[in-house]
């Protein structure tokens, strides 16, 4: 999303040529990494200090906030084609829910793992879905699972 985004607004905003515009479009990737939904004031805040005193703040926002690429949202923004993305993974996921065999239907996890640990261990074991993820804190549920079961 950044390479379109700053490429398309920061270009217009300044006078800058292709090649440095290619620097706000690295720095912007490095930054925002692997996020779907970008708040508008990391997007400016990152343009403006490529530039210090040189990009008109009210001009970037207008340029930002009247780009066919980017869609705001309540969250911040985001652009067609990470949500043409976002969509068919939803698809992906939901087209593959109770199509395999679960990987280890008796699996008994140990009684020194913690209740939140037993129960994603065997939700992801006894899952017969293609896809299944876990949401927590890295290192906990995940990461303590995960050593039990692959050593």
């Amino acid at each position: 999303m950044a390479r379109r985004v700053i490429g398309v607004i920061v270009g217009r905003v300044t006078d800058r040529a292709p090649n440095q515009r290619d620097v706000i479009v690295h720095e912007m990737e490095a930054r925002l990494g692997r996020r779907s939904v970008v708040p508008e004031h990391e997007i400016l805040e990152t343009a403006l200090a490529h530039r210090p005193g040189a990009v008109d703040l009210g001009r970037l926002k207008e340029r930002l906030r009247s780009s066919p690429t980017v869609i705001a949202t309540d969250r911040g923004c985001t652009t067609h084609q990470i949500l043409q993305q976002e969509l068919g993974l939803i698809t992906t996921v939901k087209d593959g829910k109770s199509t395999r065999a679960p990987w280890h239907p008796l699996f008994e996890p140990q009684s020194w793992l913690g209740r939140d640990q037993r129960t994603a261990l065997l939700h992801v074991l006894q899952s017969g879905d293609r896809i299944t993820g876990l949401r927590g804190l890295a290192g906990r549920i995940r990461g303590g699972c995960a050593a039990p079961t692959m050593g």
